[in-house]
């Protein structure tokens, strides 16, 4: 059974939003609130909806106002969708095994952190979107421990990229497709099925 919430009419403040979101059945698998003008998401602000699949929270200006156990109890979820959220940084998604596709294009990202507390434990196959974020330098060392990333977006990122992931015969990498047009590559991986310039 599909369930849906949709908060779209009305007032959400970053006070009012776990009100809000109780209005909701708690079996709900899709969770969508975006332009909303919601500045913060509160710490386990989604633990009761332990059925989400999906939660889309973009063009809200969060800006860096994401607690580590923000998405705590979600273990379920799929997609995420946190474009044009004014984000300055990569959030903590390391409790998100489950999760399959995460967009955080249209960013104030500046660097991805290293696997160890927010890449490296995806379980599932993912795509990971940061395209037009100011990525100033790119470790290849942030996807050598998490190999379950198949497809990197990383377009009109206008700073210096230089290292990317290493996918020789010893790697752990899944990674299929790097996207980067529009973005000052100095070196790219030579085992890629699909390289967009």
């Amino acid at each position: 059974m599909f369930l849906s919430c949709f908060i779209s009419t009305g007032t959400v403040t970053d006070t009012n939003l776990q009100t809000r979101l109780s209005s909701y059945s708690f079996a709900s698998t899709s969770i969508r609130i975006y332009s909303r003008n919601i500045k913060k998401i509160p710490p386990f602000a989604f633990h009761e909806f332990t059925a989400v699949t999906f939660l889309d929270l973009h063009s809200n200006p969060l800006s860096s106002n994401l607690y580590c156990n923000s998405f705590a109890n979600v273990s379920t979820l799929g997609t995420l969708y946190m474009y044009s959220c004014q984000l300055i940084v990569f959030p903590d998604v390391s409790k998100l095994k489950h999760l399959t596709h995460l967009n955080l294009d249209k960013n104030m990202i500046s660097y991805i952190p290293r696997p160890q507390s927010h890449v490296a434990n995806f379980s599932s196959s993912v795509t990971l979107k940061l395209n037009s974020n100011p990525l100033v330098c790119i470790d290849g060392a942030v996807f050598s421990k998490a190999p379950n990333i198949n497809l990197l977006d990383l377009q009109n990122s206008k700073a210096r990229m230089t290292l990317f992931p290493a996918c020789s015969e010893n790697s752990n990498s899944n990674l299929q497709t790097l996207q980067f047009s529009g973005s000052n590559v100095f070196s790219s991986p030579q085992c890629l099925i699909f390289v967009h310039f």
